[in-house]
């Protein structure tokens, strides 16, 4: 049999979703909203308290992007 498979593409501004063996995306949308704010960015805090929040935050957000793709 054929499985479907969950095709994630996930930006730091623009994730694409979708089924495998399909010809286009199912879905593409904005991860930060519509104003399209980025999740991520390169430019790491160098303090480590700083680095850990950002760490969590970034968790929080890419949650919440999950949970979004998964229950729409």
């Amino acid at each position: 049999g054929t499985e479907d498979r969950i095709i994630l593409d996930p930006g730091s501004r623009i994730w694409k979703v979708g089924f495998s063996g399909e010809g286009k995306p199912r879905d593409v949308f904005y991860a930060g909203g519509e104003n399209g704010a980025a999740l991520w960015i390169l430019d790491r805090a160098s303090n480590p308290s700083d680095r850990d929040e950002e760490e969590r935050v970034l968790e929080a957000r890419l949650q919440d992007c999950l949970r979004s793709v998964f229950h729409k």
